[in-house]
């Protein structure tokens, strides 16, 4: 009876008071005294502020009268036991906390004030990216757009603005037409891309012709323009994120972690010292976590599997790593792009460098999908310059493998806008300061020399000149401890690397002229003379680091350059095959060139044996070896693939 009788009791409040959740006044304040006075205190706590705020106005609903909030409304107050469900704009306690503490924790300056909220709420409408908000679960938080505008491509360095300018100045050379000042302007901020989260909790750069953006600003619009529409979005919405989710699995099939540590060391001394693409501290501790039974990304594990499979060479490494390669592609990290420049490396060393090619490009779409490009304001400085080497590194590795395979490498990313790659956080025991910027630029006198000569097909002597001048002038502005004869045991592979490398782009740009024995001029002459004095260089350069023990099989790289050198040595020989000093050389690079497997060095090393037999047995033959006469077997090198 009880029961029924609390039931059926009124409510103390009215109808109206309930709906904007107003508490009854058991003791209604005195008509003289002022409005002001009927609100509550403010608490003492200002992150209370907002839920006291709703406290103000006490209902003083009594038989005889409406309440003075019905009156000043024009309402009609009446109290009834009708159900109001609690306004969506109220909130409990609990949540009201943690919403405040999000709210300190991405604006801790910003006063928990209505006046101050509603300021903050309009930058907010305001700023073009709100993709940031909207994150994948178990992906890092990041900062409002507001705050650090991490959706939009942050500016270039200074040292960059100028090359992006001649750039974009060569750039409209090829347009159709000048702007006849009919078109209308765009701003810059309307042609920039965002970062989007998948489903892999990646952040994804997508460029501002995705539909993805073009959602994202649409639906940015709405606040602003339709603020009711978006008072009606719900808190969850439909999943339109690119791909399935992925989970981290526990290792399985690794070698022995002894096995790993030991490969891992030699990997970082022989490969990453020259081209960086692991962090040493992240692979050592990935190592610990993989064999610690923690589960562990497909990509890390592959990693794991090509370090030992580079270091010692073997295949059955190599084996589980190709196995779990379709998962490292699904996965879209920045590990996934580590794993496939090592996936790359290793079949070069298989002979496989067309597919070692091909790799390299699935790791470029990756890196670009990630962004890794540009550099972003809400990323760490260590997490920025560890992207941007890896960057770099990518690039370089696709510039060198796609000359000598004679192949148009990636060019969908304007590399003057990329910033330099440094290595202040990022330095190793084995790679001297500056040499990451150093190498860069190197790679790009190499997308030169390939795009202006060879893709193009035109040898013009004015591009030719130009880039010897370029060239000359970077050698002359690098550091001394990169040029100077005495070198750091411990940087000595980088150092002599980088030199070779630069030897290697000279005789590169000139060597034609070998080729064409019919051209006398003084300019072709000055070309000739270019390509021997820097192929006696690479010689110098390769015979010290056969003295030092630096050079390996395990680089593939190290046996091109190597081939490379020995063949134009070749080519010389035949065509001065009097030159008792080209022999000496011939000799010494045919016991370097034994040293190392492959298809093409045992084709040249036996070019390299019949020619001296020839020409230290006139007397078995009637015509001396002149240029003339071998011309014609080089066309069984292009047949072979042969592209040094």
């Amino acid at each position: 009876m009880s029961t029924n009788a609390k039931a059926r009791r009124l409510p103390s409040s009215c109808v109206n008071c309930r709906r904007r959740k107003i508490r009854a006044s058991r003791h209604p304040q005195r008509p003289s005294q002022p409005p002001s006075s009927r609100s509550v205190s403010a608490p003492s706590n200002p992150s209370l502020t907002l839920l006291t705020a709703v406290w103000t106005y006490q209902c003083d609903k009594s038989s005889s009268r409406d309440c003075r909030r019905c009156e000043r409304l024009g309402l009609d107050c009446a109290v009834t036991d009708e159900v109001v469900v609690r306004p969506f704009y109220h909130t409990s306690k609990e949540r009201f906390e943690l919403m405040a503490a999000v709210v300190r924790h991405f604006s801790p300056n910003t006063p928990l004030t209505v006046e101050n909220l509603r300021d903050y709420v309009s930058t907010l409408s305001k700023a073009t990216s709100n993709s940031s908000s909207c994150r994948s679960p178990g992906q890092e938080a990041s900062p409002p757009p507001s705050i650090s505008q991490p959706g939009t491509i942050s500016k270039t360095p200074a040292s960059h603005s100028q090359s992006y300018e001649h750039s974009y100045t060569q750039t409209q050379e090829y347009d159709d037409g000048a702007d006849d000042g009919t078109s209308p302007g765009l701003s810059e901020s309307s042609l920039d891309g965002e970062f989007i989260p998948d489903a892999t909790c990646q952040r994804r750069f997508d460029n501002a012709s995705s539909c993805a953006v073009l959602n994202s600003r649409i639906s940015s619009c709405i606040p602003d323009n339709f603020p009711r529409l978006s008072m009606l979005q719900r808190e969850t919405t439909i999943d339109l994120s690119d791909g399935q989710p992925l989970w981290a699995i526990p290792a399985i099939a690794l070698p022995p972690r002894k096995l790993s540590e030991q490969c891992g060391v030699t990997f970082f001394t022989q490969i990453n010292s020259v081209l960086y693409i692991l962090s040493p501290e992240k692979f050592f501790n990935s190592v610990e976590a993989a064999y610690s039974g923690r589960d562990t990304p497909t990509s890390t594990q592959a990693i794991i599997h090509l370090v030992v499979a580079l270091a010692n060479r073997s295949p059955e490494n190599f084996e589980t790593a190709r196995m779990q390669m379709e998962s490292v592609l699904e996965e879209g990290s920045l590990e996934s792009v580590q794993a496939m420049m090592l996936m790359s490396l290793y079949r070069q060393n298989q002979n496989q460098r067309h597919t070692a090619w091909v790799a390299l490009g699935s790791a470029t779409r990756i890196a670009q999908s990630l962004g890794m490009h540009i550099r972003t304001e809400d990323e760490s400085r260590m997490v920025a310059e560890q992207k941007t080497r890896l960057w770099w590194s990518l690039y370089e590795l696709d510039q060198w493998s796609s000359s000598n395979l004679g192949r148009s490498p990636d060019t969908s990313v304007n590399i003057d806008t990329v910033p330099s790659p440094c290595e202040s956080l990022t330095a190793s025991a084995t790679t001297p300061p500056m040499y990451a910027a150093a190498s860069a630029r190197l790679a790009q006198f190499l997308s030169r020399a390939t795009s202006c000569i060879f893709l193009r097909k035109t040898c013009r002597g004015r591009d030719i000149d130009d880039l010897l001048h370029g060239l000359n002038a970077w050698w002359a502005s690098l550091p001394g401890h990169l040029t100077q004869a005495i070198l750091s045991e411990s940087f000595a592979r980088a150092t002599l690397y980088l030199r070779l490398r630069y030897h290697y782009i000279l005789v590169l740009i000139t060597r034609t002229f070998l080729f064409n024995p019919t051209w006398e001029s003084s300019t072709m002459n000055r070309y000739v003379e270019i390509c021997n004095d820097n192929n006696d260089k690479s010689i110098e350069i390769i015979l010290d680091m056969q003295a030092r023990n630096i050079l390996t099989d395990s680089f593939w790289f190290d046996s091109y350059y190597i081939l490379s050198t020995s063949l134009i040595l070749l080519l010389r020989i035949l065509k001065n095959p009097s030159c008792t000093d080209l022999h000496s050389k011939a000799e010494i690079m045919r016991n370097i060139l034994q040293e190392y497997p492959g298809k093409i060095q045992a084709y040249a090393t036996e070019c390299f044996k019949q020619v001296l037999e020839d020409i230290n047995n006139p007397q078995d033959k009637t015509i001396g070896p002149t240029f003339d006469t071998v011309m014609t077997t080089l066309d069984l090198w292009d047949e072979s693939e042969l592209v040094f």
